[in-house]
């Protein structure tokens, strides 16, 4: 009978099997990747770079002015000024304008007086010192374009470390379920061996000491059941918090749903160092890197816009006057205004100081990138070369494992003919269960490690 029960515990696990729901390592990358908030807001990245590029090209827009003042006392209207007009920003130190004005009143300035109809004017205006090569709106607009172009850099590198610990999480699930696996498998065995011995001691071939060490081994073997049904339990719950649907709500997993299985090729997998000098190499084209170049080229449009202040501040503006805007040649006549403004500080401490700070900043920016892509080359040289390494154990751990196979089957055939030792035997399937354990920690490493070697090349 406690034959037939092992029996029907086996066909009750296979037929769990058959009819469970495999969440394959794609399908869940895919779902992270389609539904996870980190990545939902690294996709918000490359919106705000636009969003940023937009408010940096807002500062050209066009402008319209407008601008009234009125006075009146005692029934007198002292003055009636009307002033309307049209800005025109360009990328470059050139401000182009148009407006209109037209005064009137009692007591009216004098260099307020204009035509009964209005006057009209056109203007230019230009900075020839300060601003002349950079000014805010322009280093705004180029370093929003700069951190646009960053965008994708970062939005891959935070999907890289997104994806890379999901994967890594979702191998701890499966394994976890495969020993939670063996150690069931290995409990049905103690357990069909103890029958095995209660029988034979009832025929007086045992003696009575085999079924208090046979029953003992079995106990062990629910104590490594229960431990190893926690830890998968644990690594399910883990694993969900990876798991998201639309619209940001939380998903769950069916009791039903396991993990495909940890097994994964070994042997003859040295495309890591095959590789690395191809990887180090092309280092310059990580997203890391590539993203911190973006921020130096930024810090370069600082250093820049801070050394215009250490130019004059000379400004000019021109204007064409008409008392007729039907007529465009008369702007061209007598009509005209223009006038300029100059400021120079002394000691220029201000801005000596400005480039200093945004040079310094440079220079640390520099630093860390020299910094980062020194972690990087290490993390790829590495993770290379403990691929093979780990493969080779990962082999040496299989070939192991088959051996001690060998053993336990020969001692078990003895035992079924009456012949073998419970204790040996009992010793030869624990150095098997542990051996194949350690299969399942080598497959996970070297996944592991397979993961960690694509995700510091930052194409994960």
């Amino acid at each position: 009978m406690r034959i037939l029960g092992c029996f029907f515990l086996f066909f009750t696990l296979e037929m769990q099997a058959q009819n469970a729901n495999i969440l394959t390592r794609d399908a869940f990358i895919g779902q992270v990747k389609q539904h996870h908030p980190i990545a939902f807001a690294a996709g918000l990245v490359n919106d705000k770079a636009q969003a940023q590029v937009l408010q940096a090209r807002g500062a050209f827009d066009p402008a319209l002015q407008g601008k009234l003042n009125q006075k009146t006392f005692s029934g007198t209207q002292y003055f009636n000024l009307l002033e309307t007009g049209l800005l025109l920003p360009t990328p470059s130190p050139i401000e182009f304008s148009m407006g209109w004005e037209q005064n009137a009143g009692t007591y009216l300035n004098p260099e307020d007086k204009t035509p009964k109809a209005g006057l009209g004017n056109l203007g230019i205006g230009v900075n020839l010192g300060k601003g002349l090569l950079m000014d805010a709106r322009r280093a705004s607009l180029r370093q929003a374009l700069l951190m646009q172009n960053a965008a994708p850099f970062q939005v891959q590198s935070i999907l890289s470390d997104l994806l890379a610990q999901a994967e890594i999480d979702y191998w701890n699930w499966a394994l976890a379920k495969e020993k939670l696996s063996l150690f069931e498998e290995a409990s049905a065995l103690a357990y069909q061996r103890l029958g095995l011995i209660r029988g034979a001691m009832q025929q007086g071939d045992r003696p009575t000491i085999d079924t208090v060490e046979s029953f003992a081994q079995w106990q062990l073997r629910q104590i490594n059941v229960e431990q190893a049904r926690a830890e998968y339990l644990a690594a399910t719950n883990f694993l969900e918090a990876y798991l998201w649907k639309d619209g940001l709500i939380p998903d769950q997993l069916t009791a039903e749903t396991i993990p495909q299985p940890l097994q994964v090729p070994t042997k003859g997998s040295t495309q890591g160092i095959d590789q690395l000098s191809q990887w180090i190499a092309a280092l310059d084209q990580h997203p890391l890197i590539q993203a911190m170049d973006a921020e130096i080229a930024m810090q370069d449009l600082e250093i820049k816009l801070k050394k215009e202040s250490l130019r004059p501040e000379l400004k000019v503006k021109y204007q064409l006057l008409s008392g007729n805007p039907a007529q465009m040649g008369t702007y061209f006549e007598d009509g005209y205004k223009w006038g300029g403004s100059a400021a120079f500080p002394i000691f220029l401490r201000s801005a000596r100081g400005g480039v200093q700070i945004s040079t310094i900043k440079k220079q640390e920016l520099e630093a860390k990138r020299f910094q980062k892509k020194n972690e990087i080359r290490v993390k790829l040289e590495t993770y290379a070369e403990l691929q093979a390494i780990i493969n080779r154990q990962a082999q040496l751990a299989e070939e192991q494992m088959n051996r001690f196979k060998q053993l336990y089957d020969v001692e078990q055939i003895r035992l079924l003919q009456g012949d073998g030792s419970v204790f040996l035997i009992n010793s030869r399937e624990y150095k098997w269960v542990e051996s194949r354990e350690k299969v399942l920690d080598l497959y996970f490493k070297v996944r592991k490690n397979q993961i960690s070697l694509q995700n510091s090349r930052g194409l994960f």
